[in-house]
């Protein structure tokens, strides 16, 4: 419950379907990333990661009080972080789009209150070609 997913709903549970590790002639070893992220569901049998459709936070949701980091997915959530007070955000921007104001948008709102980190030191996560992740602090 310390980790949160913000985006559209739809495309974060795609993402999580997602088989990760090393894979063998017959495909084993192979786990979907939703065995780590738990994500919340009808059958979670304890403790989950909530996935927040970023419509919400424009209603006035807020943030589970024990989460400490969120990941902001796209400028669907990018445009809320403002009202994000976590600890550490991580903003993925998708940057197959020719378009300069996801990052801008982001850097414009964590200017004066944040001091970045690397997400591959830091998170120990090297994001796919065409993606980019922008991780800072957040001074509460």
């Amino acid at each position: 419950m310390d980790l949160a997913l913000v985006g559209t709903s739809k495309w974060l549970r795609e993402d999580l379907d997602a088989l990760i590790g090393n894979s063998n002639e017959d495909g084993g070893d192979r786990t979907p990333l939703s065995a780590y992220v738990l994500p919340y569901g009808e059958r979670v049998g304890t403790w989950s990661t909530p996935v927040i459709p970023s419509a919400r936070l424009s209603e006035g949701e807020a943030l589970p009080e024990s989460c400490t980091t969120a990941i902001l997915d796209r400028y669907g959530a990018f445009k809320y972080l403002n009202d994000i007070t976590v600890p550490i955000v991580v903003c993925v921007v998708d940057r197959s789009i020719a378009d300069e104001s996801d990052a801008d948008t982001i850097i414009e709102a964590r200017l004066s209150n944040s001091r970045p980190i690397s997400v591959v030191a830091d998170l120990h996560w090297t994001p796919p070609g065409a993606v980019e992740a922008l991780g800072f602090t957040v001074s509460l």
